[in-house]
């Protein structure tokens, strides 16, 4: 719960930084607000930051039945690397944004939980002069999942491999003469990680990690281009998405047969901003796994057929990149398995002309139903 308020206050962060902070292709240097841009952008259009530093974490129990895996502090190595690129649509709407990917090396300091490699790319704007926030996602490997002989109480990582949400705020520090940004700098922050793989394997409790960072960098100045407008979007105001997922899952006991999820989804689409969105529709959904508990438990319901409708929120990140945030509710439910309200967040990525492909999480609070691949079309 925490992480989803944490990713949200984000999503807020980006709309409004979207609405009010567009770079100008002229002046480059200073945003609306009068808050200076980092990294001599006004020479440049094309930036690049590596880094390198260490993490220091505490294990976050969200519930009881995880409370023996949370008394270790996990120890983190990270390398990134980040770019701008101010002919971007994504690093002109968003104060500048850098775009990155990050690798971070996890040691949970625990026999059980063992360790962790994380691949993770984000988008970092800045929301002052030299405090930036960044929300990401990728994937992650887990040198120590739940086995059912070997390492039964590792109920967090359920799987070797998983998907990572992930935010952070920073505060950049430079101690050369007048703050150049090329120079050396440190970079401190706070941040928040979620393992888990969508309930494709049981259990899957997922690891929250909250952890405090710090970072050497430097920065590399490319060659000055002539800046261009970015391709325009869409400018319908209404518009339409038909689309069907698919997923597979596990159901309790642990170590059982996959389970198939199927979905197929309807929005009408209004847009209120440059790049914003808003969402609502219906989603039929069957999931099989559900199907199989009834058959097991019938007291617990008599159809595994369930109809919601989702209001929802789209943000364009890119001129094919789009960031997914719904919840909805269900309007028809014979069966007790999951609550009555669901949380919907992913990605979606336009492939050719209207036809698009996403990832997404489906979730009910804390707990994920499904991991989501999602086909469809805009008109």
């Amino acid at each position: 719960m925490i992480l989803r308020c944490f990713n949200l206050f984000l999503l807020i962060q980006l709309i409004s930084l979207n609405s009010s902070g567009q770079i100008d292709s002229v002046s480059v240097k200073k945003i609306r607000n009068g808050i200076e841009i980092p990294w001599s952008a006004g020479r440049h259009s094309r930036t690049a930051l590596i880094c390198a530093g260490f993490n220091y974490g505490a294990i976050w129990s969200h519930n009881e039945s995880v409370s023996h895996l949370t008394k270790s502090h996990p120890i983190q190595v990270f390398a990134e690397f980040n770019f701008q690129n101010l002919e971007k649509l994504w690093c002109k709407n968003f104060r500048a944004a850098a775009a990155g990917i990050n690798l971070t090396y996890i040691d949970y300091r625990s026999t059980v939980l063992g360790k962790s490699v994380a691949a993770i790319t984000y988008l970092e704007p800045w929301i002052q002069k030299k405090i930036s926030f960044r929300i990401g996602t990728g994937a992650v490997y887990n040198t120590n999942p739940f086995d059912l002989t070997t390492n039964s109480t590792n109920i967090m990582l359920g799987s070797r491999f998983a998907m990572v949400m992930h935010c952070q705020v920073t505060r950049t520090f430079c101690f050369s003469v007048g703050n150049n940004w090329e120079a050396p700098h440190i970079r401190l922050g706070i941040g928040l990680t979620h393992f888990s793989n969508g309930a494709f394997t049981q259990p899957n409790s997922g690891i929250n990690n909250f952890f405090v960072s710090a970072g050497y960098c430097f920065g590399y100045q490319g060659h000055k281009y002539a800046l261009k407008h970015p391709p325009q979007l869409p400018k319908d105001t209404v518009s339409f998405t038909l689309s069907s997922s698919f997923s597979l899952v596990e159901k309790y006991p642990v170590s059982g047969p996959k389970y198939t999820v199927y979905q197929v989804q309807g929005r009408i689409r209004y847009k209120i901003g440059k790049l914003s969105r808003l969402s609502i529709g219906a989603d039929w959904m069957k999931n099989l796994s559900v199907e199989a508990e009834i058959k097991e438990k019938p007291k617990t319901g008599t159809s595994a057929e369930v109809i919601g409708i989702p209001i929802g929120h789209e943000l364009q990140i890119s001129e094919n990149l789009s960031l997914i945030t719904e919840w909805g509710f269900y309007v028809y439910k014979k069966n007790q398995i999951h609550p009555s309200m669901y949380q919907r967040y992913g990605l979606r990525y336009l492939v050719w002309k209207g036809a698009f492909a996403g990832i997404h999480f489906k979730t009910h609070r804390a707990k994920a139903e499904c991991l989501e691949l999602n086909l469809g079309y805009q008109f």
